[in-house]
């Protein structure tokens, strides 16, 4: 069993994600309370963090948060995948201890609560199909929002249709590019964020934690 007071100090529970890039950006959008109470681990893929998070749950006393992308917009696909982590999780660890929270399609998608800040940045009128669009495919659109802020006033015309990024089947968006949104994000944007997507499920999840251990 890992040592669990010397590496997570005073924090009580573990939250595990698919990659560098969701760390960094949970990291940056959780509230200050509930990143106290939690260490972020990378898990280096989805399958690796899904199996990362099991043998956490075997191997540590605490809780695990297991924050990955759904890859999907169907709810029902999506609700069906958490169900069969669930399953495995609930075979080896009672239910109290585990939860599964997965963003619809992806964790790019929280940004869509700051469309104020993306027009800002970008120096757009996002029009409501481009909305629309960016809810169902979130990392192309914001991709594709930073190749074309890239392009302007170099003489070149990129749509948000016509970018190299949409023809990439994994669109790219470098940290430094996620730091300028999150940079910018007003009070308000970081609490819709934090109230009206999957974050809200993490830090409800955090709060249960820090009670269940104040009771014990």
């Amino acid at each position: 069993m890992p040592n669990d007071k010397k590496i997570m100090g005073d924090k009580i529970f573990w939250i595990v994600t698919e990659g560098e890039r969701d760390v960094f950006i949970l990291d940056a959008i959780l509230s200050e309370k509930t990143k106290s109470l939690a260490y972020i681990q990378n898990g280096y893929s989805k399958n690796n963090a899904v199996s990362l998070a099991n043998t956490l749950l075997t191997t540590s006393d605490l809780p695990v948060l297991l924050a990955i992308d759904a890859d999907t917009n169907n709810d029902n696909q999506a609700i069906e995948k958490s169900k069969e982590i669930e399953a495995l999780f609930g075979s080896t660890s009672s239910r109290e201890k585990f939860k599964v929270v997965m963003f619809l399609p992806e964790i790019e998608i929280i940004f869509l609560e700051a469309l104020s800040t993306l027009r800002k940045i970008f120096d757009c009128n996002l029009s409501e199909p481009e909305i629309s669009v960016g809810r169902f495919d979130p990392k192309r659109f914001l991709a594709n929002l930073f190749n074309r802020k890239r392009y302007s006033g170099v003489g070149q015309t990129a749509s948000l249709s016509g970018t190299v990024y949409a023809k990439n089947p994994h669109p790219r968006i470098l940290e430094n590019e996620i730091k300028s949104i999150i940079e910018k994000l007003d009070k308000e944007e970081y609490q819709a964020i934090r109230n009206n997507t999957p974050i809200a499920q993490i830090e409800s999840f955090a709060s249960l934690v820090g009670k269940n251990r104040l009771n014990k």
